[in-house]
């Protein structure tokens, strides 16, 4: 009884440990990089994207706000308005602005959302703390399941034993009475 519980609580283990594992893991996600021929504009980018370094500092830390376009930078993005923003970018650091100028304006002009990954500081650290806190919340509720589930398992095993105790009392008491009794 005791090995199938814990053949069990192995398997339950195991099988949270796999579902986190492909969860967590950064190539586990699935990506919508298939270009979709109705939102795209003219002029959109179909071979791969070649940028400066600087120009990808800028373009890697900002979201396409072409609105068909899910999380996806301006860099990676396919659709129109994304090349165009890729040559802006291009043109204004040939001009001589620097990559945090420009996002600095692209934040000032579209909002602090414009940004792929927020900031670490101030409140945005919330955001960052949050899975962190989530993932050893849930391993401490997963350690006190399976803790509440081996006592149970105890707790059982003693309770099958318990009638063959309680007998053995349930004996001894008879015949300490009858030795009493005359």
């Amino acid at each position: 009884m005791r090995r199938e519980r814990d053949r069990r609580t192995r398997i339950a283990f195991l099988t949270v440990a796999v579902a986190a594992a492909v969860f967590f893991l950064p190539g586990s996600q699935v990506s919508s990089q298939t270009p979709d021929p109705m939102r795209h504009e003219e002029g959109a980018v179909s071979g791969p994207i070649v940028e400066s370094p600087e120009a990808m500092a800028v373009t890697s830390q900002i979201q396409c706000f072409c609105g068909g376009c899910v999380n996806q930078t301006l860099h990676d993005c396919t659709c129109g308005l994304a090349a165009r923003e890729r040559r802006s970018v291009a043109e204004a650091l040939a001009s001589g602005r620097t990559p945090d100028a420009l996002i600095a304006a692209y934040i000032a002009e579209h909002g602090v959302q414009v940004r792929i990954v927020p900031e670490k500081r101030g409140l945005n650290l919330i955001g960052w703390w949050i899975p962190f806190a989530a993932a050893a919340s849930g391993l401490a509720a997963l350690l006190l399941v399976l803790q509440g589930w081996r006592r149970r398992g105890i707790a059982l095993e003693d309770a099958a034993r318990q009638p063959e105790t309680e007998q053995r009392y349930r004996d001894r008491l008879e015949r300490e009475i009858r030795e009493f009794d005359p």
